[in-house]
């Protein structure tokens, strides 16, 4: 017997996934067959490539999705009060709606310099448009949650070729995978308001001068990563052949 999971990238380098699964069922025997998120290639040969050097050293994040409780919505607004106290030139495109919708159009709404920009619920044509046309993409959960999480809106910042800022709870190594296995971008306990901030002034700094070609190869990183373990003909093709290898050791 054997089980699926649904997970995230290359198979040596997850620890999480597996002791999480025989952490709630010690007694199963069987094999475990870990198969990642996936996705198309909606891009073809990918995004814009990153234009901070027209940027004057701004920089300009995308978050899309659920605008619910347990979303991130409200430590994205923590940081953006943060980023608009300290005069930093960082700005965050946001888009989706949701019961949270108020809290991102009153911070939106904010006179003097506020740093976060609130687009309202697009088309997602309109979406992926967007991001091609900013600098980084931000992915938000939320902190005291045991069960491991791969979000899957990586997949369109991945596709294309935006660098990418992970603040995810501790049980997850999705962080460990965008910063030190993709090399694709910068992580952050989202319980940790300060190191989060600290991500975020870190990939700031390589919007100026010879720092944009180190912030292109991240988010260059980050689509050849997908091309090799997350595009859906990619996955299909192991998951098939790990299902051959098993019907031919029952023979």
């Amino acid at each position: 017997r054997s089980v699926s999971l649904s997970c995230k990238g290359k198979i040596n380098h997850l620890i999480r996934l597996p002791e999480f699964f025989r952490r709630y069922h010690p007694s199963f025997k069987g094999v475990i067959e870990e198969i990642p998120v996936w996705g198309a290639d909606r891009m073809g040969s990918g995004g814009n490539a990153s234009r901070c050097e027209l940027n004057n050293g701004e920089l300009h994040i995308v978050f899309g999705g659920q605008l619910e409780p347990g979303r991130g919505v409200d430590v994205l607004v923590r940081l953006a009060k943060r980023l608009k106290e300290e005069r930093q030139s960082v700005y965050m495109h946001v888009f989706g709606d949701g019961r949270l919708r108020d809290l991102v159009v009153k911070e939106a709404g904010n006179e003097h310099g506020s740093r976060l920009i609130y687009h309202g619920k697009v088309s997602r044509d309109e979406y992926l448009e967007f991001i091609r046309d900013l600098d980084v993409g931000l992915v938000i959960t939320v902190p005291g949650v045991s069960v491991p999480t791969f979000p899957s809106k990586v997949i369109d910042y991945f596709v294309a070729g935006k660098p990418v800022l992970a603040f995810v709870e501790g049980a997850s190594d999705f962080g460990y995978i965008v910063e030190n296995v993709a090399r694709a971008g910068f992580s952050a306990d989202v319980s940790r308001i300060e190191d989060m901030y600290a991500a975020i002034l870190r990939i700031k700094g390589k919007t100026a001068g010879a720092e944009c070609s180190s912030l292109t190869l991240m988010g260059q990183n980050g689509r050849n990563y997908f091309l090799q373990n997350m595009e859906v003909g990619i996955v299909v093709e192991k998951l098939l052949s790990r299902v051959k290898l098993m019907l031919l050791k029952k023979k």
